[in-house]
């Protein structure tokens, strides 16, 4: 336990910033990856979530900060040690496998000359389920088994780090969902620790044991799956992580005054503050009502639900997640009903504060 304690981080990143020309793709990251865990970056497209990735691999050079891996300082500003030489395994979104080696000389590529080199690359093989194929092509290979040799030649080398860079999103639905279970479940029994891009939150809550949000080449926050969508740090994250809608506040003594009735005012709350309450599509049901100014706008079909896009007497639209066996037209009108169950975020000037229960 104490040499455990006394070990550094895979990954330690100071004031990491890179910029190309007037752009700062990255701004001012510092990050922490311990070892065995596993990190999803998640953003939208632009967010500088893949040039992190680049920085803590190798193909981009720092414009300031630092980057530790392993504890070995391996960039700084105008300095990248090559990638080969930072124990750093890449899966690349294409799988980038070289189409003239078969499976067997994919996977030894990246490991050097030295005994035991040959039984690694059975080990590896059997983590991935893939012994009995060495010797095929890749072009003799599914999709899901293309991904699994591209996983075998990151952790063949033992790297201190796994960086995987939108590892699915060259397969479709059906397949995606299959082999990011295959390939978490040989990531865990690997005990690897792994940093993820992505840009999906489905994939991002089922992958990682920590997720950063990154937006405009920062991270906004760092927390477990279940805070990042529980307790988002701010609006922005809170909508990245799913449908998210804030009604207006106005405090009134202790409560909270909000088109959808009244919940307890947090103490940071001021009289002069902008206070928001957000509401998730669970947190708001609706009802029959012909006499209501609230109407249904629009609605998606989920199979045994139905998410509505209702407008609220004030022209502010919400949405509310129904089950299918009670139905809304398009135009309906209907009571809407803040039914959460649970305690509900409240922003304060844009931030987080105590939660409201309701």
């Amino acid at each position: 336990m104490t040499s455990r304690l006394l070990q550094p981080p895979a990954i330690r990143c100071f004031g990491l910033t890179k910029r190309f020309g007037d752009v700062v793709a990255v701004d001012r990251v510092d990050l922490t990856v311990e070892h065995g865990r596993k990190l999803v970056l998640l953003g939208p497209s632009g967010c500088g979530k893949t040039t992190l990735l680049r920085l803590i691999a190798g193909f981009e050079m720092p414009s300031a900060g630092t980057l530790a891996v392993g504890g070995q300082v391996v960039a700084w500003p105008q300095y990248a040690l090559p990638p080969e030489k930072r124990r750093v395994g890449m899966v690349f979104q294409d799988y980038a496998l070289f189409p003239h080696r078969d499976v067997r000389g994919n996977v030894i590529f990246g490991i050097n000359r030295e005994s035991g080199r040959e039984e690694r690359v059975r080990e590896v093989l059997r983590m991935v389920g893939l012994e009995d194929k060495e010797r095929r092509m890749p072009h003799e290979l599914s999709g899901g088994e293309q991904q699994r040799v591209a996983l075998a030649r990151a952790l063949a080398p033992r790297p201190a780090v796994v960086l995987l860079d939108e590892p699915f999103s060259n397969l479709d639905t059906r397949l995606r969902s299959r082999v990011r279970a295959e390939v978490k479940e040989i990531l865990t029994a690997a005990k690897a620790t792994c940093i993820f891009v992505t840009h999906d939150q489905e994939e991002a809550l089922f992958l990682g044991d920590t997720i950063a949000v990154m937006a405009e080449g920062r991270i906004r926050q760092v927390d477990t799956p279940e805070g990042i969508f529980h307790r988002p740090a701010t609006p922005f994250v809170a909508r990245f992580m799913g449908i998210a809608d804030f009604l207006p506040a106005k405090v009134d003594g202790d409560a909270l005054v909000t088109e959808l009735g009244l919940v307890p005012r947090p103490r940071e709350a001021a009289p002069d503050a902008t206070v928001e309450v957000m509401v998730r599509p669970d947190d708001l049901s609706i009802h029959p009502d012909a006499g209501s100014e609230a109407q249904i706008m629009g609605r998606v079909f989920l199979g045994g639900h139905y998410t509505y896009r209702v407008r609220l007497p004030s022209g502010l639209e919400v949405h509310s997640l129904m089950e299918h066996s009670l139905t809304f037209g398009v135009g309906d009108r209907v009571a809407v009903r803040l039914d959460s169950g649970h305690p509900l975020n409240c922003y304060v000037n844009g931030r987080l504060h105590a939660t409201t229960p309701v």
